[in-house]
């Protein structure tokens, strides 16, 4: 899936060895969401759905990354005082937003439901 994902997807932030840890859960999640897998018999469809794991991929990837980085939002001198801004979207943008890049690719499909949509 890594090579798909440098040669097809255009991916190139993450290694493979970080590439195959997310791609388990990404995987996971697309899954989730397909209701008719019959259709992953066309390489057309297959292929969406495995763009749709690696922006997945991508979207865990930077999730992970925000996290581990705070931003000094002030630091002082005397007494030395330093403070964070936590830049992490919320766990409701961060769930649109992964959701957003999936259908992106599974939409127009025939793997969802359309109320999934």
């Amino acid at each position: 899936m890594y090579q798909f994902y440098v040669e097809e997807y255009h991916g190139n932030n993450i290694d493979k060895t970080t590439f195959d840890r997310l791609c388990v859960e990404a995987e996971a999640y697309v899954d989730a969401l397909i209701t008719n897998p019959d259709n992953l018999k066309y390489e057309q469809i297959d292929r969406k759905r495995r763009l749709a794991v690696c922006a997945a991929v991508d979207c865990l990837y930077a999730e992970r990354k925000t996290a581990e980085q705070s931003i000094k939002a002030s630091e002082s001198v005397g007494d030395h005082s330093v403070s964070y801004r936590d830049t992490r979207k919320t766990s409701d943008e961060y769930s649109s937003e992964l959701r957003q890049k999936v259908m992106l690719y599974l939409s127009g499909t025939g793997l969802c439901y359309s109320a999934l949509r």
